[in-house]
């Protein structure tokens, strides 16, 4: 049976618990059991054979909540081995289980402006999820687990995004819900929330303001919190990217695929399916993860800056000789060990056993957020609202999941963020400010790529002696084209300036 685990203390608890964080304050993990998996899940449709074992380690836990009646629980009989027995029985088993919108299977399309021979780039339309945003993936796993445990209401912050797809998603369930998001959320979306019967709550104040309101109201009120950043389930739904850019390319995943990150949902998702994917013998090949923030908000760029000493990354990258414009932008810098030849200027994170995990998170957080944005009036304001997160509860995780896998950070500013959304314009594709600023940063990383003219052959590895850095050394010679893939996650529809309402 699978279990949330505490990432603190390592405490289990059901996966149906009305707890949202572990009594010593740690936050949930949730790892499915290996056979639960299909023996070669890439090649099934977006990964459905990892979807059913998650969606069964729902279906067989311990009461804790009541569920909403005996029609809903699914039959014992279908259990691990006939889940995997046939497609039939997974399709069976996720029609009975999963509330779904058709999320998931978006598509591709080749980018016009950056790609070059041998070394194409995709763009992931993934805003063409039913809500507009690749929320959706997650917001499928985690509503269906509610409903599956008898929820009836259920409380929810985001900065938008999530919101609105929840809303979407609890409606399709019956489930009633209350959206707590930042008063200056854009129009467009909280029109969105209350058209799916979503009660807003507009809170005064930041991203992190909106967190402390809920967290306060759960402790007088104890709803059940339908949290797409502390409940794990929902990063087993954004999985599925993983599995489907698998699918796509005849499970093969890309050499490259540029995310943004605010409070991890996705950043995490891809690293359970790449841990679940090697263990299940589908993957075939590491990708390498470029993780974009705004330079207003970048909160995993500056906890990693200063946990190893170094406040500030121009004047960190003026201490060396021969730097380009280019790498004065990437908030992890480069390490030698693994990029012989090509920034052996500079040192950073060399082993995982550096990181140090009694550093006090909020406190480095915030000296380090004084010194990244002391000469930006604009500091903690971003046109990029689904990533303007300054303190994002799992920090430390994700921090712990860049630095081992040895993934660079990208850091992007406003101005970088308005000039690629006319360039995805440019090319028909009309996405929102967090999706522009992850193209931003694919351009960026990109042309710093090919200036130091490394590619597949040179792709980053894991920790040493971890899983996927033992496949990683076994796959980095391969020299066929590079491909890159942008995640772009939200539509232009949700910008403020697409609001037409008064």
């Amino acid at each position: 049976m699978a279990l949330f685990e505490c990432r603190r203390c390592g405490k289990y608890y059901p996966i149906n618990t009305s707890s949202y964080i572990c009594d010593c304050g740690g936050h949930f993990k949730l790892e499915v059991p290996s056979h639960s998996i299909a023996s070669n899940p890439a090649k099934s449709m977006w990964g459905l054979g990892a979807v059913a074992a998650t969606l069964h380690a729902v279906a067989n836990q311990d009461e804790e909540v009541p569920r909403r009646r005996d029609e809903d629980r699914v039959e014992s009989s279908i259990l691990v081995d006939s889940v995997m027995s046939s497609p039939g029985a997974v399709d069976k088993f996720i029609e009975k289980t999963s509330i779904s919108l058709g999320e998931g299977s978006t598509p591709e399309v080749t980018d016009i402006s950056i790609s070059e021979p041998n070394d194409e780039v995709r763009l992931k339309l993934d805003f063409l999820n039913p809500t507009l945003s690749y929320k959706d993936r997650g917001s499928s796993m985690l509503v269906s687990a509610a409903r599956y445990f008898g929820v009836n209401q259920a409380v929810v912050d985001s900065s938008g995004n999530a919101a609105v797809s929840l809303s979407a998603y609890c409606a399709r369930a019956g489930i009633a819900l209350s959206v707590y998001l930042p008063e200056g959320t854009s129009k467009s979306k909280i029109a969105q929330i209350k058209r799916f019967g979503g009660k807003v709550n507009a809170i005064p104040g930041d991203r992190s303001a909106t967190s402390d309101a809920i967290l306060e109201d759960l402790e007088r009120d104890h709803p059940y919190y339908m949290s797409h950043i502390y409940n794990p389930l929902f990063h087993h739904g954004t999985k599925s990217l993983i599995y489907e850019l698998a699918n796509s390319k005849g499970g093969e995943l890309p050499d490259e695929i540029v995310i943004p990150a605010g409070n991890g949902t996705l950043l995490l998702g891809i690293e359970i399916a790449l841990l679940e994917l090697l263990r299940s013998g589908g993957l075939l090949k590491v990708p390498r993860v470029i993780v974009v923030q705004a330079k207003n908000v970048a909160p995993i760029n500056g906890l990693l800056l200063e946990r190893y000493g170094i406040g500030d990354t121009t004047a960190m990258m003026d201490n060396f000789t021969d730097i380009s414009p280019s790498q004065k932008e990437l908030g992890l810098a480069l390490s030698p060990s693994r990029y012989e030849g090509v920034a052996s200027d500079i040192t950073w994170i060399k082993r995982l056993d550096q990181i140090s995990p009694e550093i006090a998170a909020t406190n480095r957080i915030t000296e380090a957020s004084k010194v990244l944005n002391a000469d930006n009036p604009m500091s903690n304001s971003t046109l990029a609202e689904g990533i303007a997160i300054p303190k994002p509860p799992r920090l430390e995780e994700m921090a712990e999941v860049i630095a081992s896998r040895r993934w660079p950070i990208v850091v992007v500013h406003e101005e970088e963020i308005k000039e690629a959304r006319i360039r995805l314009s440019l090319q028909g594709v009309d996405v929102e400010d967090t999706a522009a600023a992850t193209y931003a940063g694919a351009i960026k990383w990109i042309e710093y790529r090919r200036g130091n003219d490394f590619n597949a052959a040179d792709a980053t590895r894991d920790g040493e002696g971890s899983e996927l850095g033992e496949l990683r050394d076994n796959t980095a010679g391969d020299t066929k084209g590079h491909l890159t893939v942008v995640e772009l996650t939200g539509a232009g529809l949700k910008s403020p300036y697409s609001d037409n309402s008064n």
